[in-house]
């Protein structure tokens, strides 16, 4: 076996979550975290239809702002990032992370807003530093700053805009749950009315353009608590083998079938640890991953560290374009999206 399946999810670092984050039992140990959740399921009734009696948002509208929001939720609840329809046959609506954010910040906006994800996450796999975009209308009662002279060119028209987007930063208002709220002040509001298996973990307003997708670099965590994993394991073998996946390289052979079709990517850093408590850590930085990408370099890595495959295969891999030379696709419950970064390089 490559690992113990078990309905605990993963090992990982959680420094940003509240102590509150969802019925779990968080118990820390040393720099890391694991969660335990009180329920997997992740099914719920149809989402109710309360769209009639939302705003709808105008994007380009005068008192239309952006917003950017770092979240956390427990995966193992939730049917993946991207809201699901009735199944044909159950007629059971599959819990998301984005009908949930819906379903539950909608009405407490009456806006009809929708979010928009640095990326959509598999089901079963958690995220303490997802960061998600919405447009939302301003409250009639907020200070709007009038936008810079026209007469204005080059970099004295960049020095204005950004004093108004500073200034509106701190103090426009939204309306939220009948009061209102500046932008840092939304992120309490939003989770008065959200279930506590996501949390919000910031809020702030961010530049009309702002696109989460636009990042410059991704951190995923897949990290193994002791008793899921293989007692003979050779974390210098894995580590060994990880350092072989960093640079620029074409991961077509990490990629599960139905993913993207250019699969060059950059890996800036891939670590392997191991804590004194015997569990295993694999972090990987990069520009971005490809379908179930960090699941397949886990299972690849686990299998080095059991012996069952060479730390070489990981350039074979990477020369052959071979899926087939690597280790089968780690369970999900162990991974964890932990930051997203769009200001400053590896």
């Amino acid at each position: 076996m490559l690992l113990q399946r078990s309905v605990l999810p993963r090992f990982s670092i959680l420094k940003t979550v509240p102590p509150s984050f969802f019925s779990t039992s968080i118990t820390s140990s040393t720099s890391s975290t694991s969660i335990t959740s009180s329920t997997s399921s992740s099914t719920s009734t149809s989402y109710s239809a309360t769209s009639n009696s939302l705003l709808h948002v105008h994007k380009k509208g005068p008192t239309t702002r952006r917003f950017r929001l770092t979240i956390a939720y427990n995966g193992l609840v939730f049917h993946g990032w991207q809201k699901q329809g009735p199944h044909p046959k159950s007629g059971v609506t599959f819990r998301s992370i984005e009908g949930q954010l819906e379903e539950s910040i909608r009405p407490a906006l009456k806006q009809l807003v929708r979010f928009f994800p640095a990326g959509r996450t598999d089901a079963g796999v958690h995220a303490t530093g997802q960061v998600i975009s919405f447009d939302a209308m301003l409250s009639p009662s907020s200070p709007v700053t009038s936008p810079p002279s026209k007469r204005l060119r080059g970099e004295l028209l960049a020095m204005a805009r950004r004093e108004v987007f500073e200034k509106e930063a701190r103090s426009v208002l939204v309306e939220v749950n009948g009061g209102t709220a500046t932008p840092d002040g939304l992120a309490a509001a939003f989770n008065s009315v959200l279930r506590p298996d996501i949390t919000i973990v910031s809020c702030e307003m961010a530049p009309r353009n702002f696109d989460p997708l636009s990042c410059l670099w991704k951190r995923y965590c897949y990290g193994i608590p002791k008793h899921a994993i293989d007692p003979a394991i050779d974390v210098r073998r894995m580590q060994e083998a990880a350092a072989l996946l960093v640079g620029t390289h074409d991961f077509k052979a990490f990629q599960a079938a139905g993913g993207r079709v250019t699969t060059v990517r950059t890996i800036f850093d891939c670590k392997v640890r191991q804590d004194g408590s015997g569990a295993v850590e694999i972090t990987c930085e990069g520009s971005g991953f490809l379908y179930k990408m960090v699941r397949i370099i886990a299972g690849t890595l686990l299998e080095i560290g059991r012996g069952t495959l060479a730390p070489s295969v990981i350039t074979a891999m990477l020369e052959t374009k071979n899926r087939r030379l690597g280790g089968p696709v780690a369970p999900a419950e162990y991974l964890t999206l932990q930051h997203v970064e769009y200001d400053e390089r590896p």
